[in-house]
């Protein structure tokens, strides 16, 4: 008997099946790029630390508007945003991202 398949949700383990959330996706690159200044064209573990300390570095800057800041540079106009019992208010940014 065959199990029936149910989307993933939220507290379901994410699958590394697909190369889209890899480091090393040239979408990623690019992104760095865009949004952090990244000047490297590559994604070596070295070049990966920088882009994630100018991310770190561009979240200070922005504060509590980061993720509004983000948003705005990925053109997203609306967001929906739910509490699925998370203890950090919506529109807080956690420095460990």
């Amino acid at each position: 008997m065959r199990r029936p398949r149910f989307p993933q949700t939220h507290w379901a383990p994410a699958r590394r099946s697909s190369v889209r959330p890899r480091e090393t996706n040239p979408e990623w690159i690019e992104a760095w790029r865009a949004l952090y200044g990244y000047p490297h064209r590559d994604a070596s573990a070295e070049h990966v630390r920088d882009a994630f300390s100018a991310k770190q570095r561009v979240m200070l800057e922005k504060g509590t508007n980061y993720p509004a800041w983000i948003l705005d540079q990925a053109g997203i106009e609306f967001v929906l945003v739910l509490d699925l019992g998370n203890r950090t208010p919506a529109g807080t940014v956690s420095p460990v991202c």
